[in-house]
Formats: structure tokens, sequence, C-alpha cells
């Protein structure tokens, strides 16, 4: 099994346990990818944490995005030729630092272009509580989630109007 391929199955049986994948879950994932390449992080450990950060996007949590996005910096900078591989993959047009133009990523939204909702505070539903009786006259405690008018508990960012850079 190659490095990429035992990363990808340690990474679902986090999420399969968890369904989200912490900072603290990358850390442990950038451990065992410096484990596997020799003490050292390979091109193929760079192409694992990129796919961590294209492939399993909706599952991060705001930290560890912020953890990816950085670590995207570093890779493409050591390994150029992964800009190429991730169109290829995610059909994500990557820029250079020189396509930019200057500009940084948004800090607000550490460069995703969406925050988590403030209405739902990111669950993607309300929780609505309330009693009624019921026909025998017992009183009954309802726990009922209403779905939330924000994309799956996301908003674009209004910092950078979903560019993701300021």
């Amino acid at each position: 099994m190659t490095l990429f391929q035992t990363v990808i199955k340690h990474t679902d049986k986090v999420l399969h346990e968890k369904k989200i994948l912490s900072r603290s879950d990358i850390r442990t994932l950038m451990s065992l990818i410096w484990k596997l390449g020799g003490n050292q992080v390979t091109a193929e450990g760079s192409k694992a944490l990129l796919h961590l950060r294209w492939g399993y996007w909706q599952y991060l949590n705001d930290d560890s995005r912020s953890l990816l996005l950085s670590i995207e910096e570093a890779a493409y900078a050591d390994y150029p030729e992964l800009r190429k591989w991730v169109i290829s993959q995610y059909g994500k047009v990557v820029m250079d630092s020189g396509d930019l133009s200057g500009q940084t990523y948004c800090t607000y939204c550490s460069g995703t272009g969406y925050i988590s909702c403030s209405s739902c505070a990111g669950y993607g539903y309300h929780t609505n509580f309330y009693t009624r009786t019921d026909w025998e006259g017992n009183l009954e405690f309802i726990n009922e989630q209403v779905p939330c008018s924000c994309s799956g508990g996301r908003v674009m960012c209004m910092n950078c109007g979903g560019s993701g850079y300021a």
C-alpha cells in the first residue's frame, strides 16, 4: 500500500468514527506522513495532504482548514508539479503566488470564502424545543430539528465576498 493510500485509509477510518477532521487529526496525519516518508515530507506525502485539503474540505473544521491552507502553499513551493495534479483531480484553479497580484488569504475565513452560519452556529439546522399535550393529557417534550436557510452550516464570507482573498 502506498503512502497516499495509507493516509486516505486512515482518514476514512477517523471520519467513520468522528464525522469531522479536527486540527489534531490533521497533525496526526502529518506525523504519519512524516514517519512513512522516512522523516521527510515527500511529493507523495504532499499529494496526500493536498487531497485532504481539496477532497475532504466539507469534513474539516475551521482550524484544520486553516492548517491545510498553510500547508498547501508550502507543498506548491516544494513540489510545483502538484498544481497540475490538483487541477486534473479536482478541476480547481490553483494560483501561483505571482498570480495573486499581492493578494493574501482572507484572515476572516482563512481563504475558504465561507464562514460558519451565525444563525445555526454551523450545524445547518435549528433545534426547536417545545411541549404539547398528547391525546391522553400527558405532557410531551418535543425536540425538533429544522433546516437552516444557509448552505449546510456555511455562508459566504462578506469580508472577501467569497473569493477567499483579502
